[in-house]
């Protein structure tokens, strides 16, 4: 069994090459890091000088617990028993426009709209890193820890 200290930049790049390219954890799906990932939740080039070691397994674990009120997720029901769930991108009149967790555009008229409802839940999945052993995990904690930005 291998030594593991924190700090340890090795675990940082482990923790990296999950991040950017795991086929199962896809972190990079949401998450942009400098100009890798998707901005579709926040922006983690400089989350290790944001958040400690603790908010950081936080977020990862429960992501609900405790999330930026810009990345809330809202409900919009149709008329029709359409159900959309995403991030507010606009409001308007005439209609509301939500990022899905695919980073897709919906576009739903106001007129159409039964009901519309902010979600007390973070649109990161729960339990998304179930598969991951607890050195795989350590090291992702590793590399979040290591984003100072530049």
């Amino acid at each position: 069994r291998e030594e593991r200290a924190i700090g340890d930049p090795a675990l940082a790049d482990r923790g990296r090459r999950l991040f950017l390219e795991s086929q199962t954890l896809l972190c990079r799906n949401c998450h942009r890091v400098d100009t890798a990932g998707k901005a579709v939740g926040p922006d983690l080039t400089a989350i290790g000088k944001q958040r400690s070691r603790a908010e950081l397994l936080e977020s990862i674990l429960v992501p609900s617990r405790k999330f930026d009120p810009k990345f809330i997720t809202y409900l919009v029901e149709t008329r029709d028993g359409l159900v959309h769930t995403g991030l507010l991108v606009e409001r308007s009149d005439s209609q509301i426009t939500l990022r899905t967790a695919e980073n897709k555009l919906i576009h739903v008229e106001s007129s159409e709209i039964e009901q519309f409802q902010p979600q007390q839940r973070s649109l990161m999945p729960d339990l998304l890193f179930r598969d991951l052993t607890a050195e795989e995990l350590a090291d992702v904690l590793a590399y979040l820890e290591s984003l100072r930005g530049g």
